[in-house]
């Protein structure tokens, strides 16, 4: 039960590529409880999300986080923006929305869509412009936060100064109002 928790961040990741590497060899059959989707995703052939003793979602780690069937596997096996959204049109999976009056369009996931949504973008599908593009809202920034390999970058959404979407650059951004495009496949409506 989360065997690696307890250790420092780089011993954490060395150790998991030993465990993998180990796992691999050997042809080993595991089973490793963790809360940490990183780890899960890199140690793992198969995860098996459980949210409250019940399965939530099983398959392959690159499926489960490019394609989630629920909020709840979305949510828990990335780091999303969240935005809450109003259904105006749906056609199968291509869904219409309104999100903080700007009309968007999304890709529909789960089977519970009524009026009132749950859209959800990674930050790593967000893409920032200065220039106006299809399927985007106009944010200012409000920070940028260096992680080493690239920057994360808040922007505002609503007023008192509310963290509304958040985005990766490749570098530090200069203050001002940017163009947050959330492209129709990576915007998942559920």
């Amino acid at each position: 039960d989360e065997p690696l928790s307890n250790l420092d961040a780089k011993l954490r990741e060395e150790a998991r590529a030993f465990l993998r590497e180990l796992i691999v060899r050997l042809g080993l059959s595991a089973l490793m409880v963790t809360h940490d989707q990183g780890e899960a995703m890199a140690i793992s052939d198969r995860i098996l999300l459980l949210n409250n003793g019940i399965i939530e979602q099983q398959g392959a780690p690159q499926s489960m986080y490019e394609t989630p069937d629920t909020l709840f596997t979305a949510e828990f096996m990335g780091s999303n923006n969240r935005l809450p959204g109003r259904v105006i049109q749906r056609d199968g999976e291509r869904v219409t929305l309104l999100v903080d009056g700007a009309t968007m369009t999304g890709t529909a996931r789960g089977s519970n869509l009524g009026a009132e949504i749950t859209a959800m973008i990674r930050l790593e599908q967000v893409r920032i412009s200065n220039a106006q593009t299809e399927n985007a809202i106009k944010l200012p920034l409000l920070t940028c936060m260096y992680l080493g390999d690239r920057w994360e970058c808040l922007f505002q959404r609503g007023g008192l100064g509310e963290v509304g979407l958040r985005a990766y650059a490749p570098r530090r951004l200069d203050a001002g109002e940017y163009w947050l495009q959330l492209p129709q496949d990576k915007l998942w409506v559920f």
